[in-house]
């Protein structure tokens, strides 16, 4: 994994880093989450394990087009569910509670193919043009061939999480039945500095059942070399033993250094 500042990231390059984060996490009996980002915050590879050791990623092509991204920082970010938080880089991204939601950039075939109004080639399409850099790249791909209600559709199954500090209003109404108010309170909220920020103003408008729902389409990137003390207990499965390590641990200079420093703990 490079932090280089004068290295492009590829796509082959983005799964390689979360083929390393993988391993990893090899005999950690949880539900994982693992995001690459560039240091602008947008996402470019994502996936999650929904049993235990299930994740594998596909092998990347041996011919990829870089991706339009210079001067890229790579982050890791996990959300992990009842586990030690044991995979990450001085930036973490605390990805909302998921309830099934396919991960577009990693998703096999035949997932793909269960969705709603996803037929084979479009499928085909997705594969072949993944990873998708956001929700807007993904949504252009689709526009031609899906309409409005069934974009909507799909995208209560299919998402990609997007930055709730760095996403534009266009991209906010992707999120399904997503208004121009609940917009607003999105982005007045700015800069969130952990997911339960986030569930207590947006739980100002609604309640817990579409707070939950709204959540498992974004993420909130963390760093933990200045989080304070309250935002690090918020990640899921930190403890106070885990707020110690962290802190113990502190300034981290890149993912490497983390890992080394962590790693044995």
């Amino acid at each position: 994994m490079d932090t280089v500042a004068s290295r492009k990231l590829t796509r082959e390059g983005a799964m390689k880093v979360l083929s390393a984060a993988v391993d990893r996490t090899e005999g950690l009996k949880c539900h994982v989450s693992i995001a690459v980002v560039d240091d602008g915050g947008h996402l470019i590879a994502f996936t999650r394990s929904e049993k235990p050791n299930s994740t594998r990623l596909p092998s990347p092509k041996k011919k990829e087009k870089e991706m339009k991204y210079s001067n890229p920082k790579l982050f890791i970010g996990l959300s992990m569910a009842a586990c030690y938080l044991n995979i990450a880089s001085p930036s973490v991204a605390q990805v909302g509670r998921q309830q099934g939601m396919v991960e577009p950039n990693v998703a096999h075939e035949k997932e793909l193919l269960k969705l709603p109004h996803l037929n084979a080639a479009v499928v085909k399409g997705i594969l072949e043009r993944r990873p998708f850099a956001n929700m807007t790249e993904l949504n252009k791909f689709l526009i031609p061939s899906l309409d409005n209600k069934q974009l909507s559709e799909l995208y209560t199954k299919m998402f990609l999480p997007i930055n709730l500090n760095a996403a534009t209003r266009e991209e906010i109404m992707l999120i399904p039945g997503m208004g121009n108010r609940m917009v607003r309170e999105f982005l007045e909220y700015r800069p969130y500095t952990a997911i339960t920020q986030f569930r207590k103003e947006i739980g100002k408008y609604v309640d817990e059942r579409e707070v939950a729902r709204l959540e498992q389409y974004v993420f909130v990137p963390i760093n933990l070399n200045s989080a304070s003390d309250e935002t690090l207990l918020s990640i899921p499965g930190a403890t106070p033993q885990v707020l110690r390590t962290l802190k113990d641990r502190r300034p981290y200079k890149n993912i490497q250094d983390f890992q080394s420093e962590i790693a044995g703990t």
